[in-house]
């Protein structure tokens, strides 16, 4: 939350800004965990009374940069619950590399978010045949076949979690 200063957040009686501007110019990269602290999750939509915005949005509005005055970089990794193996591969990429992986244009690593859900996902030969469930639990469902019609978002989404 941005508003009043980040008054509606307080660990240890320090805002989420203040806490940014003590740590993260020490950082060699800060890595956003979540949905919210990668976009600002739900409580950003509308009408957002506390102007909740991810750690993206807050450094930039804080004016956050490296200690040498240098961009600081930023690692997204949204997903509610966060892959715990896509923050376990950033850091021992960086840990071994010596350098971050390569984004994309969201700021999230391309050995994760590089591909569509859709193309490893079980049920892809239902959808390539088109074979789809139309309700839960009709006899589709049950067969397990594609969820498109009932709201999937995989032949759309960048991630690796089918």
């Amino acid at each position: 939350p941005m508003r009043d200063g980040g008054i509606y957040c307080k660990v240890a009686r320090k805002t989420p800004q203040q806490m940014l501007h003590e740590i993260a110019p020490q950082a060699a990269a800060v890595v956003a965990i979540g949905s919210c602290a990668s976009w600002g999750g739900v409580q950003s939509a509308a009408p957002n009374p506390t102007e909740a915005v991810g750690i993206p949005e807050a450094l930039l509005r804080e004016g956050i940069t490296k200690a040498d005055g240098s961009a600081l970089p930023v690692i997204t990794l949204p997903g509610c619950p966060a892959s715990p193996y896509n923050l376990l591969s950033t850091v021992l990429y960086y840990l071994t590399l010596k350098q971050l992986p390569e984004l994309d244009a969201k700021g999230r690593p391309l050995f994760a978010y590089g591909r569509l859900i859709h193309e490893n996902c079980e049920r892809r030969p239902h959808f390539d045949a088109g074979r789809f469930a139309e309700e839960f639990g009709d006899a589709g469902h049950r067969q397990g076949w594609c969820l498109y019609k009932l709201g999937c978002k995989g032949p759309e989404t960048y991630a690796n979690c089918p």
